[in-house]
This record gives structure tokens, C-alpha cells and sequence, in this order.
């Protein structure tokens, strides 16, 4: 087929009756006539069918819809009022009707910053009354759900509690925050997800996938795939490629397995005695008979060295799903020039190694976090030695004077030495006792108890070990522990009613 210039003037029933439309001419190579083909019109691109798009507007709608990984996302429903022990008593002020248009309302923005904007119109921030010295928050913010209702040129507003306002519109409170820094940081509200720079295009996907293919292609199929990757990633240093194109050994594996590896029927063992005579001698007649069937794809990896040298590849005769069924068959020539290698006990494989936990990385670390002793955490930073703390300041009992520092340093050892979690909250239960409180200001206080805290001598006197009462600071900075420790000792006996420990790390 032969374009002719497009200065040639196009068919006249083509201008004639599409004049808007685009024509060219071309000469027919088979009946030597010139003929007029319509220009294709290239496809506009349309966004709002975007897949992306789509799962975008169903996010802002609160519907349900699918997320890139797969994952489903159900639809945004309107949580459950407050408890009834609320103090604002929103469950009695504000009805299901209400929330349910403030529901809607705010479903039914099709902008992010629209939302931010009206989470900022009912949330007020106040000044807090009354400031410690290094106050967590900054300011004070009180919560309201609007009613529809205009009243004097403003909306009527209820004011409810934190938690009636977020289940309402079943958010959580980090959207309230996020919304409230840009407002005081003057930031622009404007929708920036997904616009980063680590965004991996189609095109970059699939030269990683050809990068791996071509580096699996001059190994052998009997490879180890550790071993393969460590040379994958040297080669990939040495390239200096992005680490966008380096895969992970995830995906190594999954594409080796998929494309690359072979898959042979082994022989059973009574089969491969019936081919062995008393000199274990293979029966050429025998083997030539049998075929084996192999159940992988890619021929281009098969290479000599790779497939037993009786067997040869033939060329695949069918498709089935995309991928050649290729049948491997015998070379009844190579049966006499190359010896036949028979597994005897030298060359049986080794028996597998049996695993030692004790020497397992993560072993090792746990009985050093147990012992107190320093090591390197899973992310690389480096955990500190455990160390007795000072003594505290300024106590009304007394401790430096009751308490020596060889005794502290004794008890310390004593707590470090177990090397066990749940003997550990045995060590903690018993020098800490709890008894009721002398004074309750508060009819439903939250705190019934109290906790008093003792450190041993280890002289014993009776059968009992003589113990000295400290405060709280005391006995935590002696066993350089947090309170933590001994609150999850506590909450396991209160369970139970008995002191039932297993540690689960």
C-alpha cells in the first residue's frame, strides 16, 4: 500500500457529503485504483472514567468501592451517639434526624478542602483557662452540629461532645486536627493526594519486570534464589540503576516461578529400581520408552546443562492459556556418548539442618531486652544497657536516708538476672501490695486503690524477707522500669484472680 501526496484532491462524494470529515487518498496495490480513507480521529481522553477518578468521588461520597490493592472499602455509615454518661447530654439534645441531615451534608461534597472548610466552620477553638507549665494543647476546641435552622442571618448550632461530632460523620479525630493545622499554618486546602513524586508509572513497572527476566535467563534453573538475588542486587549497584527498578525478593521469586522455573515428574522409588539392574546399570531400553513431561513455559531459559542428557526439547506444538505445553522426549543417540550419572550415597543430598533458636537473631534479642543487656534493634538504632536510676528528690519518706545504694544495686541485679517475662511480673507483684484508699473524695473516683511499693534486703527474717517501703520514683528508677510494667503485671492478676503470665513476644 503507497500514500500519495496530500496535495492529490480527495474524491468528490467524499467532500461532498462529509465536508466536516478528514479524507486521504491512497493507491490500492491490488486493483491499481486510488481510493479515500477517512483520517481517525484520535480518542479524547475522558477523566471522569478514570478508574482512579472514580474510586476518588467514591471516597468523598462515602461509598463503598475498591482500593488499588484490592481491598474493599465499605460505604461511610453514621455512627452511635455518645454514652449516656456524657456531660453534655447530646444523646437527649440532638435527634437521629439532625445528624442524619448533618450526615448527608457533608457526604455530599465533591471537594476536600470543601470538607475541611466545613469541619472548621463548626469547630471552635478557645483559649485554655488554665495553663500548666508545658501544656500538651495549645488551645481548647469545642464541637457543634448544625440543624438546618436559619435564625437572624445565622444557622442554630448544638454544641455536642467530641466523640457525638466524630461518629456523626463517622471521621476520626485526625481529620478534625489535619483540618485545624491548615487553618492556623494558612496553608492552601487544596487536594494534593496522590500527586508525590514516588508514583511508579506503567512503563517503569515493566522495565523492572524485563530487568529480572534478563538477569534470571544466564542462570541455570537449578539455581538457589537467595544466592540469584544477592547477584541481582550487586549487578543492579554496578549499573547504578534507580531504586525504582530494583525489585524486591518478592517479586524475584514470583517471577521466576511463573516464567522461568521447571517443574519435572520425579521418579518414584520402585520405578527407578526397574530401570537399575544388579550393577546399577541403567536399562537403555527401558529409559528410552519413558517420556517426561515437563510443566513450565519458557524456552528460551532451557539450556543443555539444565535438563538430564537423555531428555532434548522439541519445539512446543500447542497453546493452552497463553503459555506452549512443551514435551520433552528422548535422544536415543546420546544414550552412548554421554555417561548416565546414578545417585548413589556420596552424591545423595545431605540431610537438612536442623534449626537452632537460640541462635536465632531475634532470639538473641529478646533474651537481651529480658537481661537488660545493650543490643541492635530490628530498624538498626541501638537499644541502651539497662542502668539504675538517682534516687528521687525531695520525698516525704525519706528513701535516700532508709535505703543504701548497695541495696538498690543488689535489687537491681536480682530483677535483671530472670530471664523470663512472666517470673518478671512475679518479681514486680511481689514487693508492690494494694490497699484501699484512706480518704475518697469522689463517690465514682476511678482510682479505688492505692499502690504501696517496697524494695528487698534479701536478709530474711522468720521466713519472710525483710522489706523497706519506698515511694513510686524510688522503686522504678532502682529497677529501670517503667510504670508500664507493673500496671501489666496488675491488669493480668485482676483478670484471673490469679497470677496467670505467659509471655506472648
Amino acid at each position: 500500500m503507497e500514500f500519495i501526496n496530500g496535495s492529490q484532491q480527495m474524491s468528490s462524494e467524499a467532500s461532498t457529503t462529509n465536508p466536516g470529515t478528514k479524507f486521504y487518498s491512497f493507491l490500492d496495490a491490488k486493483t491499481g485504483e486510488i481510493k479515500t480513507r477517512k483520517v481517525p480521529s484520535k480518542k479524547q481522553a475522558n477523566p471522569s472514567n478514570w478508574q482512579r477518578n472514580i474510586r476518588k468521588t467514591a471516597n468523598l461520597l462515602g461509598k463503598s468501592y475498591v482500593a488499588p490493592n484490592g481491598k474493599f472499602k465499605p460505604a461511610k455509615v453514621m455512627g452511635q451517639m455518645c454514652d449516656s454518661n456524657c456531660r453534655l447530654n447530646c444523646r437527649d439534645r440532638v435527634t437521629d434526624q439532625i445528624r442524619q441531615n448533618f450526615f448527608n451534608r457533608y457526604y455530599s461534597i465533591l471537594s476536600l478542602s470543601d470538607k475541611y472548610q466545613f469541619i472548621i466552620k463548626y469547630t471552635h477553638n478557645d483559649k485554655i483557662k488554665r495553663r500548666s507549665e508545658n501544656p500538651k494543647h495549645k488551645c481548647f476546641r469545642r464541637y457543634f452540629i448544625g440543624t438546618g435552622i436559619w435564625e437572624n442571618g445565622g444557622e442554630s448550632m448544638i454544641r455536642v461532645c467530641q466523640t457525638a461530632f466524630c461518629r456523626t460523620l463517622a471521621i476520626s479525630t485526625t481529620k478534625v486536627s489535619t483540618a485545624n493545622k491548615k487553618l492556623w499554618n494558612a496553608t492552601c486546602f487544596d487536594d494534593l493526594r496522590g500527586r508525590h513524586n514516588k508514583r511508579v508509572s506503567q512503563d517503569v513497572v515493566e522495565q523492572k519486570l524485563d530487568l529480572v527476566k534478563d538477569h534470571i535467563k544466564t542462570f541455570p534453573l537449578n539455581s538457589l534464589i537467595p544466592k540469584m538475588y544477592e547477584i541481582y542486587c550487586e549487578d543492579m549497584k554496578k549499573r547504578r540503576a534507580k531504586t525504582s527498578l530494583v525489585a524486591t525478593i518478592e517479586i524475584y521469586t514470583s517471577i521466576f516461578e511463573e516464567n522461568f522455573k521447571l517443574v519435572l515428574e520425579q521418579l518414584k522409588k520402585d520405578e527407578l529400581c526397574d530401570l537399575t539392574d544388579d550393577e546399577n546399570d541403567f536399562d537403555e531400553s527401558k529409559i528410552c520408552d519413558m517420556n517426561v513431561s515437563v510443566q513450565n513455559h519458557c524456552d528460551e531459559s532451557i539450556k543443555n546443562d539444565t535438563v538430564n542428557p537423555l531428555e532434548s526439547v522439541i519445539e512446543p506444538e500447542f497453546y493452552i492459556c497463553g503459555s506452549p505445553s512443551i514435551k520433552v522426549e528422548e535422544a536415543l543417540d546420546k544414550c552412548d556418548e554421554e555417561p548416565v550419572k546414578v545417585m548413589t550415597d556420596d552424591t545423595k543430598p545431605k540431610r537438612k539442618i536442623q534449626s537452632d533458636p537460640s541462635k536465632w537473631k531475634r532470639n538473641l534479642q529478646k533474651l537481651a531486652n529480658l537481661h537488660g543487656i545493650s543490643y541492635e534493634r530490628s530498624d538498626g538504632t541501638i537499644k541502651p544497657a539497662k542502668k539504675i536510676g538517682p534516687y528521687c528528690k525531695n520525698c516525704r519518706m525519706n528513701c535516700e536516708s532508709k535505703v543504701s545504694q548497695s541495696i538498690r544495686e543488689e535489687f537491681f541485679k536480682r530483677f535483671w538476672q530472670i530471664s523470663s517475662i512472666d517470673e518478671k511480673y512475679r518479681f514486680v507483684l511481689r514487693y508492690t501490695k494494694i490497699v484501699d484508699k484512706k480518704i475518697c473524695t469522689k463517690e465514682n473516683s476511678r482510682r479505688r486503690f492505692t499502690r504501696l511499693y517496697f524494695i528487698g534486703t534479701n536478709s530474711w527474717n522468720n521466713g519472710n524477707e525483710n522489706m523497706i517501703k519506698v515511694c513510686f520514683r524510688t522503686f522504678h528508677n532502682t529497677l529501670a522500669i517503667s510504670e508500664s510494667i507493673v500496671r501489666k503485671a496488675y491488669e493480668k492478676f485482676w483478670d484471673k484472680n490469679e497470677i496467670s503470665m505467659q509471655d506472648f513476644k
